[in-house]
């Protein structure tokens, strides 16, 4: 269960492992269609939630909708900054920006209290020191054109010296891939070609 982050304020010097959960955009169309209205989405898209819904564990919709949109901490004395990408004042997701900057970064999170902005949404990585914060996105974790799994590691010293290393994992993605074929998820052709470039094609075949 996701932890409540109006207790969890301040992380220092924390050894043990913790995990924090935020709500992404697809996780909100899920959540939309159990609640009984449109997901937002269109399409493909649209259809491809619908399918997803009524296939998954319903016991999974608890979780998910107790994850928050955003998270803030404080690991070492600096202030982070979680979501899934940048939301706009009503709380929704704002669409990919496709030529990102820390120029525009600053402009949009001038009034954000934080050192750290970390995201995802958009696949490709993004490491930008602006003028009063870094912003972080690591890229995708499943979504590539290889079986490779990306992250980051963020090291704050206790000078508060701030070091970002970016790093890729092989895993094996076969099965994974397999999958779609098995399940016969909607618009598989599509799907693998943008998010998995085609791998399945060197696994099944043509």
């Amino acid at each position: 269960m996701p932890l409540d982050m109006r207790q969890i304020r301040s992380l220092r010097g924390f050894s043990q492992e913790m995990i924090f959960h935020v709500q992404g955009n697809h996780d909100e169309s899920i959540l939309n269609i159990f609640h009984g209205v449109e997901p937002g989405s269109s399409g493909e898209e649209r259809d491809h939630h619908y399918w997803i819904a009524k296939n998954m564990d319903k016991e999974y919709i608890s979780f998910i909708n107790k994850m928050p949109k955003r998270i803030e901490i404080t690991i070492n004395g600096k202030k982070f900054l979680f979501l899934h990408y940048h939301l706009n004042d009503k709380n929704q997701f704002l669409s990919i920006d496709n030529n990102p900057s820390a120029t525009k970064l600053d402009n949009f999170y001038v009034n954000e209290d934080a050192d750290i902005v970390c995201f995802g949404h958009h696949h490709i990585l993004h490491h930008f020191r602006g003028s009063h914060r870094i912003y972080i996105n690591p890229g995708s974790l499943g979504c590539n054109s290889k079986p490779v799994a990306n992250y980051a590691i963020i090291n704050i010293k206790n000078d508060g010296c701030i070091n970002c290393t970016f790093k890729e994992i092989q895993y094996d993605n076969q099965e994974f891939l397999r999958d779609y074929y098995k399940y016969n998820v909607p618009d598989k052709e599509a799907l693998l070609s943008i998010f998995h470039g085609n791998q399945d094609k060197e696994i099944i075949g043509n």
